[in-house]
C-alpha cells in the first residue's frame, strides 16, 4: 500500500494534539482535564499526521461540550502484541444514554481516521469506538509496530 500523506513520530503527533488541547482548555477551563501517556517504544513509531486530533476533537465535542462537570480526556499510546495502539477516552455523563455515547457515533472524524488508516496500512489497521462503562473509548491499532507496508 502506498503511503498517503506525511508520516510523523507519535510523540510529535501528541505534541501537536496537546497544542490543540491548550486552546480548548482556554475555552472550557476547569471542565477539561487532560492526561497524555506515551510509552517510550510507542513514541518513536510512525503514524500519519493529524491522525489523533480528530479523535480528541470528538472527545471534546461529545464529552466536554455536553457536560457541566469536569471531563477527563485520556490519550494513551503503547505497543501491545506488536501493534501500536493509540487510545483516546473521555468520560460520559451518567445520564447520557444517547446513541452517540453508546458507540454509534458515525461522524466525519471517525470515518476520516478509518479511511486514512486503510489508505496507509490496508485492512490490518483498525479503529474501534465504543462505550465502556462511564467512558467512551476510541482506539487505533496499527500492526507491525506502525511501519507502513
Amino acid at each position: 500500500h502506498p503511503v498517503v500523506g506525511d508520516l510523523t513520530l507519535v510523540y510529535e503527533e501528541l505534541a501537536i494534539t496537546e497544542e490543540y488541547l491548550e486552546i480548548e482548555r482556554v475555552r472550557f477551563g476547569e471542565r477539561l482535564d487532560v492526561s497524555v501517556d506515551c510509552a517510550d517504544d510507542a513514541c518513536d513509531a510512525l503514524v500519519p499526521s493529524f491522525l489523533v486530533q480528530p479523535l480528541v476533537e470528538n472527545a471534546i465535542k461529545h464529552g466536554v461540550a455536553r457536560s457541566r462537570d469536569t471531563v477527563t480526556v485520556e490519550i494513551d499510546a503503547s505497543i501491545r502484541n506488536d501493534q501500536l495502539c493509540i487510545c483516546v477516552a473521555n468520560c460520559v455523563a451518567a445520564d447520557d444514554v444517547s446513541e452517540e455515547s453508546n458507540g454509534a457515533r458515525r461522524g466525519v472524524g471517525l470515518l476520516n481516521v478509518r479511511q486514512r488508516l486503510q489508505a496507509v496500512y490496508g485492512p490490518a489497521a483498525t479503529l474501534t469506538a465504543h462505550r465502556d462503562g462511564q467512558r467512551f473509548v476510541a482506539t487505533i491499532c496499527i500492526p507491525g509496530l506502525a511501519l507502513p507496508n
